[in-house]
């Protein structure tokens, strides 16, 4: 039955597919939806860089280059959930990220809980299975739409994102159910359903096995020992992830000061390690430092991120529809077709109902009405929407210099960012302005920003791994001294040089030895 559902799919079913991925968007901040939205739009702009899949001439290079390709996904992701969280854990006073608290019998407590949130994680699981066979959805789609339902559907949706249980069990659920998913067009069709299956079928076709109806009819064993392995590896992989947890969970007792140098390194090593160029990193920094900066202003890493994983996917599939409708009705594709009605439905049904829940919320709490206020204006908020709205209109006669279909897409979503930044403009300015007592260390998230940008500098004359070595350096220096004022003597210097230097010897041996990534040598290694 899934694979003949997904055989219905056409470009137009893809296109309202991802457009009602990004439509959960408002079930991620039911208090501000028109933020959530920017920021999916944000995601979606980044996605534009590169070449127009459709014509393949290069948009928004600015004669650079090394944009030609794009910005990868994955550096994206580590400047928006690596990066800028380490800059933005440098904000606060405690010394740790959260305490640890070892309770006996957890597992069994865990295994209790997951029961008692079956019928969710069924559902859920079943939602992620259907888009693992969708081809070119993935597992990413599945975790992030899966998670904003049950977000959604819940009776206290704000305790999402705290560490409940089903936040956490929901979209790996949804993950590991798209694996097998993926595996149906595969099997049934010979359509993989993802790069996991694409790689799956490759190995298939060189051992002469043609994956489809006739690996089905001729080969039936071998079909079955794919479904009767995807049992036995989640088997293993709840022995895996008990014996992995107490190892892992240690990690809370390591004092942040050494977390936010470590991870910031790695995320340096595994930029570079993607293509071995020095752009990428330089993209990280440079998208990790704006990153922390829409945290600041309340738009969500989760949003972007959900529009740079969906923006390649709705821009192809509407390149392609357009392109269908040269012998038929684009309206007859985009609109009447009976998947295009269906998914339009669910979009304003996913738009519409958080909209409704929070203004019947807002009434029943007696929150008051939007008052504007003028010290608003100084508002870091409103400033960074206002900048977001200009940098969109500016974009957008950029947008109209493109020819043909490459300029369609990126002209709708700088339109959408201009409009709805002139809407969370609004709202920013009559707003209710909160006073903190407490300053955040704006001034140390700066200094780390700029130590990270010195090991950039320093990685071609010196070389890669002693470029980390001193960024680690002089991060756990300044910390020591100007984040927990403590004196440094012979012995405590001494100690803080071991543990950077341990910590670039690790990161040496697993990237160098072991992966054999090759890095700038410059003077040392």
């Amino acid at each position: 039955p899934l694979s003949s559902i997904a055989l219905k799919f056409g470009s137009e079913s893809f296109f309202w597919m991802a457009i009602f991925g990004l439509t959960t968007l408002a079930a991620m901040s039911p208090g501000n939806v028109m933020k959530s939205l920017l920021g999916g739009c944000i995601g979606l702009a980044l996605s534009t860089v590169g070449l127009d899949p459709a014509d393949g001439m290069p948009r928004f290079t600015f004669d650079v280059y090394d944009l030609v390709q794009g910005l990868d996904m994955v550096i994206l992701m580590t400047s928006l959930f690596s990066f800028s969280q380490m800059l933005l854990l440098l904000e606060s006073r405690d010394g740790y990220i959260a305490e640890l608290v070892r309770r006996p019998g957890a597992f069994l407590t865990a295994l209790r809980g997951v029961w008692g949130a079956k019928k969710l994680l069924t559902v859920m699981s079943g939602i992620g299975c259907f888009i693992g066979g969708l081809p070119g959805a993935g597992g990413s789609v599945a975790s992030i739409i899966t998670y904003n339902e049950a977000k959604r559907w819940d009776k206290n949706p704000d305790r999402f994102g705290t560490g409940v249980l089903e936040g956490v069990a929901v979209p790996e659920a949804a993950n590991n159910a798209c694996v097998g998913g993926s595996l149906v067009p595969l099997m049934a069709l010979g359509i993989p359903g993802s790069a996991s299956a694409a790689i799956l079928m490759g190995g298939l076709l060189s051992q002469g096995l043609t994956p489809g109806p006739q690996l089905l009819e001729h080969n039936a064993d071998v079909a079955y020992t794919f479904i009767s392995s995807l049992i036995f590896v989640n088997i293993v992989m709840v022995i895996v992830g008990y014996v992995l947890v107490k190892v892992c969970s240690r990690i809370l007792d390591v004092p942040k000061l050494v977390i936010i140098p470590t991870v910031i390194t790695l995320s340096i090593l595994g930029a570079y390690s993607l293509r071995n160029s020095m752009f990428d990193v330089l993209v990280l920094l440079i998208t990790g430092g704006f990153s922390y900066l829409f945290l600041k202003a309340r738009i969500s890493p989760a949003a972007i991120a959900l529009g740079v994983v969906l923006g390649p996917i709705i821009e192809e599939s509407l390149s392609t529809t357009i392109m269908r409708s040269y012998s038929s009705s684009l309206m007859q594709l985009l609109i009447f077709s009976p998947m295009s009605m269906l998914f339009i439905v669910l979009c304003a049904i996913s738009l519409l109902l958080p909209v409704w829940l929070s203004r019947r919320k807002g009434h029943a709490s007696g929150q008051s009405s939007w008052k504007f206020s003028s010290r608003n204006f100084r508002d870091y908020g409103f400033l960074a929407t206002l900048v977001c709205t200009l940098t969109g209109v500016f974009f957008i006669g950029q947008s109209l210099e493109l020819g043909g279909v490459a300029r369609i897409f990126p002209l709708v979503v700088f339109t959408l960012i201009v409009l709805l930044g002139i809407i969370v403009c609004i709202q920013e300015l009559g707003k209710k302005t909160a006073v903190s007592e407490e300053k955040p260390q704006y001034f140390t998230v700066l200094v780390y920003f700029l130590f990270s940008m010195l090991s950039y500098v320093l990685i071609e004359p010196l070389g890669f791994y002693t470029a980390m070595f001193t960024c680690m350096l002089v991060m756990l220096v300044y910390g020591m001294l100007f984040v927990q004022h403590r004196k440094i003597n012979a012995g405590s210097l001494a100690r803080t040089v071991i543990l950077a230097f341990g910590i670039t010897f690790v990161e040496y041996a697993c990237f160098a030895w072991l992966l054999r990534v090759p890095t700038p040598t410059g003077l040392w290694v």
